[in-house]
């Protein structure tokens, strides 16, 4: 990349301790697991019966009509699926990041996983159990908000 830039007569960027950090985790994060967000989707929208677009059509429905009140609504679970696996995988980057910046990365991808890491090898357990709990709390109460919204705006 910083091949490139100097070909353009830019200067080169140190990605790893810039602001451009937490760009080059989100950039990894949605390489890895854009491919299986999208099967995931394509499979949904397969499911989705074509008779309920024909009779959509009948009774005069327009292609955003289609859109908003057949397909987006007949998604949910797969939607509702989709948010919930990738909330779990977000917290499994630690090991890209682990890989990219070692133990401690500069401030901009500094990760609650990594401060859980560094207090396990330093052996400060109080600190890590917290950490620990705090992570574990978090996941469960954004897993109540996702299962009450999902079952609020369920249409099975």
């Amino acid at each position: 990349m910083n091949g490139l830039l100097n070909s353009l007569g830019f200067n080169t960027v140190e990605f790893f301790n810039s602001e451009w950090s937490m760009v080059m985790i989100v950039f990894i994060y949605v390489w890895k697991y854009c491919g299986f967000c999208v099967i995931l989707f394509t499979a949904g929208i397969a499911n989705v019966s074509q008779s309920l677009y024909e009779s959509a059509r009948l009774d005069g429905a327009k292609a955003h009509q289609l859109v908003t009140k057949i397909t987006i609504p007949m998604i949910a679970p797969t939607t509702f699926f989709v948010f919930l696996m990738e909330l779990i995988y977000s917290f499994k980057i630690f090991r890209e990041v682990f890989a990219l910046f070692g133990d401690y990365p500069n401030t901009n991808v500094y990760f609650l996983q990594n401060f859980i890491n560094n207090n396990y090898y330093n052996l400060n357990y109080p600190r890590l159990s917290a950490a620990s709990i705090v992570l574990s709390l978090f996941i469960i109460i954004v897993l109540f908000i996702f299962f009450c919204f999902e079952r609020k705006h369920s249409y099975s």
